[in-house]
Order: structure tokens, then sequence, then C-alpha cells
């Protein structure tokens, strides 16, 4: 389950341990400027579903979490996104985001 937050004019949308699903949508219009989603593959969204949560979130901003705390979720994905700025650990020149 996630979770919306505002503070003053700032929107921040934790999506917690949760999947991709459509009505992200509708948490975009709220205007969201920074998105925390999971990354993990197991139990959560993947990174490719990730990058599709970020685009219906809208969000200006991202953090990738919930990867590489236990075994099962062990990963060092590489995300991939033309405005690769936009995930706040960082980009290198190639524009992928190691998380």
């Amino acid at each position: 389950m996630g979770v919306v937050v505002e503070a003053g004019e700032t929107r921040v949308c934790n999506a917690g341990y949760t999947g991709f699903f459509k009505y992200m949508r509708l948490i975009g219009q709220l205007g969201i400027d920074f998105a925390i989603l999971p990354i993990a593959y197991n139990f959560t969204m993947d990174p490719d579903d990730a990058l599709h949560a970020l685009e219906f979130i809208a969000s200006k901003r991202a953090l990738p979490v919930h990867y590489n705390t236990f075994s099962q979720i062990r990963r060092t994905p590489r995300i991939t996104w033309p405005e690769s700025k936009r995930w706040a650990c960082g980009a290198n020149s190639s524009n992928q985001v190691k998380a």
C-alpha cells in the first residue's frame, strides 16, 4: 500500500511495497513532486514497471527503493530513462542509473 504525503506545496508519493497498476495515473493528477518506487522484482514492481509507474505518476524526481535488503531481492538493477536526471540517485554519462 502506498501513500501520498503533502508538506506545504510539495507532494511525495511513496508507493511502498506495491506493483504497477493502471490507476497510478490518478495519483499523477495530484501533481506529485517526488516518487519513491520499489524496484525489487520479487514482491514489488521491477525496474521496468517502476519506469511505467514514474511515467503514470509524472513526478519531477524519483528514488528507487526496496532492493538488496535480503537474498530474494538481491539485485544490481540498471534503470535506463531518457530523463535519468529525474532519478534522485543520479546518472552516469550513458543515461543509466545504477540503483
